[in-house]
């Protein structure tokens, strides 16, 4: 049986490859034949980005406010990016929350938020025919929402229901452990959704002095991705977010994050059945020189069935039920992070043995065909997430409102084509050190 089942794991390798090869081949074209990328500024300062996707299916818009965890200053500050979302899509000054979804959902289209540590994204997807009534509403929602005071009640109650939900789910809860000793003494550190006892205090006026101060178009871009006229989508933008107020945020200064010291943990049992581990480090942002290298490491660590942690926790010890890193990079900064779930039993076995997989990687360069499997894993996966116009309109607007060219994307792909084994021993002396980690032990 274990014969058997090693030789299936192999065939089954040698075909995921072949796909992911194959897939490799047909995304690894031209930027011309992807997309076409247009940019261009409005009169009143708004920033906004068309990609055009030949066939796609849907087309995507997407606002990012440059709004981040830094700006929430004040002993009820925290939790307002997110409380604000929440009233914001709760309705506008046309619509309430229950004929904005109904007229969303005639047009075939979904309103969504995120709440990111140095920005927030307001994003509507829509099928092609419904486009105009998709854009007309998220104009609605960002430059006339109602934020009357059942709204703000509305959306306090959400936020808290999101607190509560972040305390009791085990992973979420993980997460948002591992920032905190990662980012500690800064304001990323602090959950998106604030305390309970900061949004019980935050009052309509504290919503509308954060709406008025930052939601103006010098502090905003928008990106539209689809299969679209370039010509007439750019008329489109021009006229419906030509009555956004114009002009800048008030200046603050940037979030310096300070390198840990000391390895970090934290424990907590839940009721479930498996025993699951988060190892995060801190790394820097997208645009820094080390960022390909990293995505590659991450790959090295933890993508698909030719990554070290399955093979040594899948393949080898049959230990885990999941085992994955990930690279998320964001403007300024980021994090990598391993996940392995287990049984609890094996928990032990498992830190153990993943901190000397990382060790090894301090040590010792990858192979080459290591090393070639990685590239190919970290640039499918870029390659994907620019062939997903969802995604692409998301980081096209984040990259956007942080000054950052969409350039940039194929730089990376670019320059993870250029590792060499040398470059990836280099970024893991430098980053994979001081981890925080998080075990969550079923009760």
């Amino acid at each position: 049986m274990r014969g058997g089942f090693h030789v299936k794991m192999s065939q089954m390798k040698t075909c995921v490859m072949f796909v992911w090869l194959l897939l490799l081949a047909l995304l690894h074209i031209s930027e011309a034949e992807q997309f076409h990328i247009e940019r261009f500024m409005l009169k009143n300062g708004l920033r906004c980005v068309i990609a055009q996707v030949k066939q796609a299916p849907i087309i995507s818009v997407s606002v990012a406010i440059k709004l981040g965890a830094e700006h929430e200053l004040g002993a009820y500050a925290s939790g307002v990016r997110f409380m604000l979302s929440q009233a914001l899509v709760t309705g506008t000054r046309l619509q309430q929350e229950d004929d904005l979804i109904q007229t969303l959902s005639l047009a075939g289209a979904k309103l969504t938020f995120s709440v990111e540590p140095d920005c927030l994204i307001f994003q509507v997807v829509s099928s092609p025919q419904g486009f105009d009534t998709a854009l007309q509403l998220l104009s609605d929602v960002l430059i006339r929402p109602s934020l009357d005071e059942r709204c703000v009640e509305v959306a306090r109650v959400k936020t808290l229901a999101y607190q509560k939900m972040l305390s009791t789910t085990p992973l979420l809860w993980a997460k948002q452990s591992v920032r905190e000793m990662l980012f500690s003494g800064s304001p990323y550190a602090r959950p998106i959704c604030g305390y309970e006892r900061t949004v019980k205090r935050i009052r309509r006026e504290h919503l509308l002095d954060f709406f008025d101060a930052y939601f103006r178009a010098g502090n905003m871009s928008i990106c539209v991705a689809g299969d679209v006229d370039v010509k007439l989508a750019t008329t489109q933008l021009t006229a419906t977010f030509r009555s956004l107020p114009s002009g800048l945020a008030p200046a603050i200064e940037s979030v310096k994050i300070s390198p840990r010291n000391e390895p970090q943990h934290s424990v907590r049992q839940f009721y479930g059945e498996l025993a699951q581990i988060l190892v995060a480090f801190a790394v820097p942002g997208i645009n820094d020189p080390d960022a390909p290298k990293l995505l590659v490491l991450s790959s090295i660590i933890g993508d698909g069935v030719g990554s070290r942690l399955y093979k040594h926790f899948r393949e080898m010890h049959g230990w885990a039920y999941y085992a994955k890193a990930d690279c998320e990079l964001g403007a300024d900064f980021g994090e990598l992070l391993i996940h392995i779930a287990t049984e609890s039993g094996k928990i032990e076995a498992v830190r153990k043995t993943l901190e000397e997989l990382l060790l090894e990687l301090h040590l010792k360069e990858v192979s080459v065909d290591e090393l070639k499997y990685a590239k190919q894993m970290a640039i499918t996966k870029l390659e994907m997430s620019m062939q997903d116009v969802s995604q692409l309109s998301t980081i096209l607007a984040r990259l956007e409102v942080n000054g950052i060219s969409p350039r940039r994307l194929f730089d990376l792909r670019d320059s993870i084509e250029a590792l060499s084994a040398q470059d990836v021993l280099a970024v893991a002396k430098r980053y994979l050190r001081c981890a925080a980690v998080a075990v969550l032990l079923p009760m």
